[in-house]
């Protein structure tokens, strides 16, 4: 039950923050987000269609398979690297969510391995769940939607740089090695 809370309260909570702090920076007005009264639409539409489906390709494959070569830490920037690439072309497909929003791919880059970060350190800490990474990154993509403003590249680093203070929070805490896994059922070599 613990885990469930923390990845659907967590990822409104680091929006929340987030929010505050590019109101603070006036990061301007940009896209409007649509209200948190649209969160649990935007919830289920995310883990059907709007990202939550990568999960078992990302973490219930390749995070596992490149945990036996590399530590846990390593294989999440693989992945979140991969994962950056991997929506690459949806930048020049019209109405696609990255194109013509004002998304940048440079920002993108630095956010996908941060999450990619806190999304291994969920699937190492639970034994494994692909289900709890699916709600996880369903949650962070409806959170954004429901309240997050978009406004440019100073609103897009402010969202990328509380997700790396979140992830730099867990590697601490966790270990880079294992992020969270008891090294039993999670499987790395450094």
């Amino acid at each position: 039950m613990r885990w469930y809370l923390v990845v659907l309260v967590g990822p409104v909570l680091a929006i929340v923050a987030a929010t505050a702090v590019a109101n603070a920076v006036g990061t301007g007005a940009g896209q409007q987000p649509m209200g948190w009264a649209a969160f649990p639409a935007a919830l289920a539409f995310s883990i059907v269609l709007g990202g939550g489906q990568e999960e078992p390709g990302w973490r219930g494959y390749a995070q596992p398979a490149l945990q036996g070569r590399f530590s846990a830490l390593s294989s999440s920037l693989i992945v979140g690297v991969l994962w950056a690439v991997w929506h690459l072309p949806l930048f020049a497909v019209p109405g696609a969510t990255q194109s013509g929003t004002g998304l940048n791919f440079g920002v993108l880059l630095l956010y996908a391995p941060g999450m990619a970060v806190l999304l291994a350190w969920i699937y190492n800490s639970t034994g494994g769940s692909v289900l709890l990474c699916v709600l996880a990154h369903g949650a962070a993509n409806a959170a954004t939607v429901a309240a997050y403003p978009i406004a440019g590249t100073t609103s897009q680093l402010v969202l990328a740089a509380t997700v790396w203070a979140l992830a730099l929070t867990v590697i601490v805490i966790s270990g880079a090695r294992t992020l969270g896994g008891d090294g039993a059922g999670v499987r790395g070599s450094q």
